[in-house]
């Protein structure tokens, strides 16, 4: 049997931030989006639609939910198979939700930053 992964003498890194840690960034993400819907709408320009935004938040939900659910604990301790689907909700079904909820003009701001810039310049980017 394998050990339990809450034990004390197995946690190195506090339970409390392993759980808190995925909701706060996701809270922050979340809250930076809306405040960029909003400030899109007050200047009347385009705001992504409806089906766009719930894919950006369903798409922080998957991630958060596959890192703190019980499908966690169950995926480390028990089945194999919950570790592959949280695999594939953490790297394939969450960033794909998250990107088709991002357009470019909630971008836009993002783009504008020095380093978006030497990543358009870029090598790679250019054909050299």
């Amino acid at each position: 049997m394998l050990p339990d992964p809450l034990h004390p003498a197995i946690v190195h890194f506090p339970i409390v931030f392993m759980l808190l840690l995925p909701i706060a960034a996701a809270t922050l993400a979340a809250a930076a989006y809306a405040l960029r819907i909003r400030s899109l709408t007050r200047r009347g320009r385009r705001v992504p639609a409806a089906w766009r935004r719930a894919c950006f938040y369903l798409g922080l939900a998957a991630l958060v939910a596959a890192l703190i659910s019980p499908l966690d604990r169950i995926a480390e301790t028990r089945v194999f198979y919950a570790h592959m689907i949280q695999h594939l909700t953490i790297g394939e079904v969450a960033p794909l939700l998250i990107l088709l909820g991002l357009s470019g003009a909630v971008l836009r701001p993002l783009l504008a930053l020095p380093a978006a810039w030497s990543c358009r310049s870029s090598p790679c980017r250019s054909g050299r």
